[in-house]
C-alpha cells in the first residue's frame, strides 16, 4: 500500500519477493569450582542469512528517494558474537577478581543508486572487574578499554574507527548508628574519527547518606547527590554503514534528593 505522507521518500512493493533463509550455530563451555569460587566461561555464536532481502534505494538529483525490496543472492551477511571470562578469589581475601574478553562484528548489505554497498562493524573489548564484599563493606571496580571499526564500502573515508573506554566504580560502607554511606561513579569515552572530530567523555558521580530506623531497619531516611559533577550532556552518537548519528536530548543533570522511605510489607512473616 503506498504511502504518501513523505512524498521524498516513497516505498514500493515488490511482488517477486522471495523467502529469506537464517542459520546460527551456538556453543558454550562453563566450568565453576564452588569451594575454590574459581569460574571459567566461554561462549561463541555464528549466524548468517542466505537470500536475505535487502533495501534497494535510489534518489535522483533533486533529492527524491525511491526504495524497495529485493533479495540478495551474491553475497550472504553475517555475524558473530563471543566472550571468554576467568573468575577466582584472591587467595584468602574478601576480594574475588574477573577477567573478560569480548569480540563481535557484523556485515550487511544494501543497494545505493544500483551500487552493493558493504556494511561492516567490529568490536573488541576487555573487561576487569574488582570487588570485595563484606557485612559492612562493599567496593566495587571496572575497566573496560575497546576499539571500535565501523565502515561502509560506498563511503570508505567515512567511519566510526575509534578507541573505547568504559569504567565505573561503586564504595558502600555500613557506619555505628545505622548509617550507610554509598557513591558511584561511571566514566565513558569515545575516540574522535572521521565521522566526528571530537572526542566524547562523561564521568557521573553519584552519592547517598542513608539512616535506618525501627527494629527492622524498615524506615530509611535518606538524602542523595545525582551527577555531581553536573557532566551528563544527554549526549549520544553512532556510526553503523553510511548512517551516522549524533543526538541531542533534554535531561536532568545535577540535582539533590531527600526521602523517606518505608517498607511495611507483611507479605512471608510468621506469627
Amino acid at each position: 500500500v503506498l504511502n504518501n505522507n513523505d512524498p521524498l521518500n516513497i516505498t514500493t512493493g515488490n511482488n517477486d519477493l522471495g523467502i529469506a533463509f537464517s542459520q546460527g550455530f551456538r556453543i558454550g563451555y562453563n566450568n565453576y569450582k564452588v569451594l575454590k569460587q574459581k569460574g571459567i566461561y566461554m561462549y561463541l555464536s555464528y549466524n548468517f542469512t542466505s537470500n536475505d532481502i535487502v533495501n534497494n534505494i535510489n534518489t535522483n538529483q533533486e533529492g527524491f528517494s525511491t526504495s524497495t525490496f529485493q533479495n540478495l543472492k551474491s553475497k550472504t551477511p553475517s555475524n558473530f558474537y563471543s566472550y571468554i571470562d576467568y573468575t577466582s578469589k584472591i587467595g584468602k581475601s574478601k576480594w574475588s577478581y574477573s577477567v573478560e574478553l569480548n569480540g563481535n562484528g557484523n556485515t550487511n548489505y544494501n543497494i545505493i543508486n544500483t551500487q552493493l554497498n558493504q556494511n561492516t562493524s567490529y568490536n573488541v573489548s576487555t573487561r576487569l572487574f574488582l570487588r570485595k564484599y563484606t557485612e559492612k563493606t562493599n567496593v566495587e571496580f571496572e575497566v573496560s578499554p575497546g576499539y571500535q571499526v565501523n565502515k561502509s564500502s560506498l563511503q570508505s573515508l567515512r567511519n566510526g574507527n575509534g578507541n573505547t573506554l568504559r569504567s565505573s566504580v561503586y564504595l558502600g560502607f555500613t557506619l555505628p548508628k545505622k548509617l550507610r554511606i554509598t557513591a558511584n561513579g561511571n566514566y565513558e569515552f569515545q575516540d574522535a574519527s572521521s565521522s566526528f572530530n571530537t572526542n566524547f567523555s562523561q564521568f557521573i558521580v553519584n552519592t547517598s547518606l542513608e539512616k535506618s530506623f525501627l527494629e527492622k531497619d524498615n524506615l530509611k531516611l535518606s538524602i542523595s547527590g545525582n551527577d555531581l559533577f553536573n557532566q551528563n550532556a544527554g549526549f549520544e552518537r553512532s556510526v553503523f554503514g553510511n548512517n551516522i548519528t549524533q543526538t541531542s536530548f533534554n535531561n536532568i543533570q545535577r540535582y539533590f534528593l531527600l526521602s523517606l522511605a518505608w517498607d511495611f510489607s507483611k507479605f512471608g512473616s510468621i506469627k
